[in-house]
């Protein structure tokens, strides 16, 4: 597969990518054009193919091309290789895209209970450029926020360090392949917390985990897991309102075991927005053990 890129400049560097549509996460081949803008990808297997194209670059991580200063150019193709050669390829360029972003809380321009007026995000890209974006921005309840300089494809808005009474609800994805006129809302939303006791009768709190489940989705859930002070004191923050199951089964260092076999024998709790439920858990002994 080779072409040649239009450089605006003569001399700049490119840093050109492939990716699979199906699975656009990571690049299969990266290259740099030469100084003529001419590039090529060799031992390229049939199918369908994503060609990135981003610069000027001015150096390289250990996976991904650097962007230089100044206004990026960036270009994108798709590619289908039929068992021959694919050859004088033309990759455009164009400007880089920008869009606003803005905080919002249950439609409000107002944050809820325990939300920042203003959050640090990230965008992460969900198509294999090839190249390290700096995409860390601020956004706020107040004004629109610009993001420049960014490619045209796809990308998921994360908000970060809410604090423990705050969430965010479905991070947002942004396609900059059409138009993005109006700013995109990250929505944030009151979270709740779980503080409870655990009961372990003779034994030591520190032998125990508090294992806690989203109930709504425990088919292949993450669960989270806390370990009880001395006192038997533990707690869970920053959670979506819903119900959620609980229990605290013994934390072996070695253990072929499941720590939560059974759902069914597990505490469910219901956890409003805003609000701390206070739980008191008797702990999960093996049949047959003792405390």
């Amino acid at each position: 597969m080779s072409g040649k890129i239009d450089l605006p400049k003569s001399g700049d560097t490119f840093a050109l990518a492939l990716g699979l549509p199906e699975q656009p996460m990571l690049p299969i081949a990266q290259t740099l054009a030469e100084k003529d803008g001419s590039f090529h990808f060799e031992k390229v297997p049939l199918g369908s193919y994503d060609l990135f194209v981003a610069g000027p670059t001015n150096g390289y991580t250990a996976f991904e091309s650097t962007l230089g200063g100044g206004s990026p150019l960036f270009g994108r193709m798709r590619i289908q290789v039929a068992g021959q050669n694919v050859e004088g390829l033309n990759v455009p360029l164009s400007a880089a895209r920008s869009f606003s972003v803005v905080l919002r809380s249950n439609n409000s321009a107002s944050p809820a209970a325990g939300c920042p007026q203003s959050v640090a995000i990230s965008l992460t890209p969900l198509e294999p450029w090839g190249i390290w974006l700096f995409t860390n921005a601020q956004a706020s309840f107040a004004k629109e926020q610009t993001i420049a300089d960014l490619p045209p494809g796809r990308f998921r808005i994360v908000a970060n360090e809410l604090g423990s009474g705050c969430y965010q609800l479905n991070p947002p994805v942004v396609d900059l392949r059409g138009d993005v006129s109006r700013p995109v809302a990250v929505e944030l939303a009151s979270a709740g917390s779980i503080q409870g006791a655990l009961r372990t009768g003779s034994a030591r709190p520190a032998d125990f985990a508090v294992v806690l489940l989203d109930a709504e989705n425990t088919a292949g859930a993450q669960a989270q897991v806390a370990f009880p002070d001395a006192e038997g004191h533990f707690r869970f923050e920053g959670l979506r309102p819903g119900r959620y199951r609980i229990a605290a089964p013994r934390a072996a260092e070695k253990s072929s075991g499941r720590w939560v076999a059974d759902l069914d024998h597990m505490l469910e709790v219901n956890v409003p927005g805003g609000k701390a439920v206070n739980v008191e858990l008797a702990a999960t002994l093996p049949a047959g053990a003792r405390p």
